[in-house]
């Protein structure tokens, strides 16, 4: 937003520029999860894992001693299709879509799970995660 200024005394005159607005990668699971519960009902079929946060030094120790993984991936759905025996999804914000995944814990994360006969992928969005999961269900993933 640029100001011009016309003359002493008087406001600026303001230049406005559309911007898009990205929603934020929590933003984006909230809506999924609630898509999940309110449309799809799947109640205790899905489940987040809540692998993310800033944590004390002390308490992350504690955590993976008891089992917190760098890379899960943030939703589990115990639900099986005809190739697969459930699903599990990453989600990522809009803006980050084509670019490659800097985190090469999730990526082994992803092999490992499709090596043991579940679907995982990234999903950039709320609309893209909800075609993941629909292309799930209908066996043509």
């Amino acid at each position: 937003m640029r100001a011009k200024m016309r003359r002493i005394g008087r406001r600026p005159i303001l230049k406005l520029t559309v911007q898009e607005i990205i929603p934020s990668e929590y933003q984006e699971c909230k809506a999924f999860w609630d898509y999940c519960q309110r449309v799809l009902r799947l109640g205790m079929s899905v489940f987040h894992i809540p692998n993310e946060g800033k944590r004390d030094k002390w308490f992350g120790e504690a955590l993976k001693r008891i089992g917190l993984t760098p890379g899960a991936l943030d939703y589990v759905f115990l639900i099986g299709n005809e190739k697969y025996h459930g699903l599990i999804i990453d989600m990522k914000t809009i803006d980050k879509k084509g670019k490659p995944s800097d985190d090469a814990n999730q990526d082994a994360f992803i092999e490992n799970a499709r090596k043991q006969g579940y679907y995982a992928s990234y999903a950039y969005g709320c609309d893209d995660a909800i075609r993941i999961y629909r292309d799930y269900v209908n066996n043509r993933i």
